[in-house]
């Protein structure tokens, strides 16, 4: 009698548990964050990924078929680390005046931006939109629509909505008085924020035979930077006295 090879009585497949297919997908992760803060992003592929792993080619290409996947997996890692929720909702319910709150905010964009800039995010975000602009929206609507269909509350998008919220609520109680449209105000921040962390970005990871590290400018001012950003919305906000000479 010929045994069935493929009867589940005879050979049960094991089954694979979602901590084990979750390790082996931070290992990759790892891996290809270690390969990032080591050489551009062009320079890295899947092969790359296979050999430092020590997994076989089908091990890695079981969880993610190129290397966009990857680099598009390990930025969903990234925004997933940072509470803005969490953050938000601690903070709006302390009720402080607006001035404080935004401070506040503020002060968590730096520590945030910090964190990209240790990382490596903002090096991945940057040479990925530098390499795949012309692909981006293709890449991200396949790979992230459905995460962020679970999750509303989903990294900087989501962040700067609340503010406009925020702001909005506060001008229709009479506690804040923006010179200029509010949409205008925090496109103005994004816009401010995304030079400073692209030139940082710049700074932190061009090779050392062309820019010493004691040369840095904008990563040894960036706190300072950013407070000075924080002064000048207030100021758009209403706030005019900030910005008279001390």
């Amino acid at each position: 009698m010929t045994t069935c090879l493929f009867c589940e009585e005879v050979n049960p497949i094991p089954k694979v548990s979602d901590q084990y297919t979750q390790n082996k997908i931070n290992t990759i992760l790892d891996t290809a964050e270690q390969l990032l803060m080591q050489r551009p992003l062009y320079k890295i592929n899947m092969k790359d990924i296979v050999r430092e792993t020590g997994f076989s080619q089908g091990g890695v290409y079981k969880y993610f078929s190129n290397i966009e996947e990857v680099w598009l997996a390990l930025a969903r890692r990234y925004e997933l680390s940072s509470n803005f929720n969490g953050f938000l909702e601690q903070l709006f319910a302390l009720q402080l005046p607006p001035k404080a709150t935004i401070k506040r905010i503020f002060d968590f964009l730096t520590q945030e931006i910090i964190k990209s800039l240790d990382s490596g995010f903002s090096k991945l975000s940057l040479e990925f939109n530098a390499i795949y602009a012309s692909q981006l929206e293709q890449l991200q609507a396949k790979q992230l629509a459905h995460h962020m269909e679970q999750n509303e509350q989903y990294g900087y998008n989501y962040f700067f909505e609340q503010m406009t919220q925020y702001i909005s609520q506060c001008e229709q109680k009479g506690l804040l008085k923006p010179l200029q449209a509010i949409p205008s105000i925090i496109l103005y921040i994004q816009v401010t924020l995304d030079g400073i962390v692209r030139n940082a970005t710049i700074e932190r990871y061009l090779p050392a035979e062309y820019l010493d590290p004691e040369q840095y400018q904008i990563s040894n001012l960036l706190e300072s930077m950013i407070n000075n950003l924080y002064i000048f919305t207030m100021s758009l906000l209403g706030e005019t006295d900030m910005l008279a000479p001390k």
